[in-house]
């Protein structure tokens, strides 16, 4: 288990710790905590499974010098100071297992709580993944209109073809300005009554599979699947198949 952990910690440290990016960050980091909000899609009848942690002997974290495992500490102090005053508020490094450095903003510790932001992206895909495992989903390769059928009252057929796979390597081809040339439409999605069928309204700018577009839109549709595949919302979802080990 804690040979997976760390590379989830680093990257959730990286990409919460900033505020550069509101506008594309912002956005993910609700992909968790709103994925039921706002579906108008039905409950299934699955019970998901509950499954028990991995058992650790002390479920702490081991520390040990970066020259044990053929790092220089040195780099480290220059990291740390490269870091101060960038807006970056934590920063743990580990290999081998183990935590060989640490830094943290003034203010910051290693029990502060950051939003997840895009990481969101990368918890909704291995979500996925797991409902596939458990049976709730058959493969990436299924319509999306499998699970929200109201895709097929869109006129542009090309909606009806999209599939887990589109969503989940943002080739869907909808219409999403994430980063263009700092406009986004973040704000405009936010206040949608529906956020679904927001996404689902999108113009298709480009053939399904064919144009990569990074977009919240395609990770929202993704938890609004979930949900209607497994009768909770991803948050319930998750907590019960990823963060129940860390609390």
């Amino acid at each position: 288990m804690k040979q997976f952990i760390p590379l989830i910690l680093t990257f959730l440290l990286f990409t919460a710790c900033t505020n550069t990016d509101s506008t594309a960050s912002s956005s993910t980091s609700q992909a968790i905590s709103t994925s039921s909000i706002n579906t108008n899609i039905s409950e299934s009848q699955h019970t998901p499974v509950m499954v028990e942690p991995e058992s650790e002997s002390d479920n702490n974290w081991q520390f040990d010098a970066p020259e044990n495992h053929d790092m220089d500490s040195s780099v480290f102090t220059a990291l740390h100071a490269a870091l101060s005053d960038s807006g970056i508020h934590a920063v743990v490094t580990v290999k081998d297992g183990v935590i060989i450095d640490e830094y943290y903003e003034d203010g910051y510790n290693e029990k502060s709580i950051f939003g997840v932001y895009s990481a969101s992206k990368s918890f909704t895909s291995a979500l996925i993944g797991i409902a596939i495992d458990e049976g709730y989903i058959g493969s990436v390769d299924d319509p999306v209109s499998q699970y929200l059928p109201q895709i097929l009252e869109q006129t542009d057929e090309r909606k009806h073809t999209l599939t887990l796979r589109h969503l989940l390597t943002h080739t869907s081809g909808l219409e999403w300005y994430e980063w263009d040339g700092g406009y986004s439409n973040w704000s405009e999605f936010r206040s949608a009554q529906n956020w679904v069928e927001y996404i689902l309204g999108r113009d298709m700018v480009y053939e399904p599979g064919s144009v990569f577009n990074y977009s919240t839109g395609n990770t929202h549709l993704l938890s609004a699947v979930l949900q209607a595949a497994t009768g909770i919302s991803q948050e319930e979802y998750c907590r019960i198949h990823l963060l129940i080990q860390w609390e």
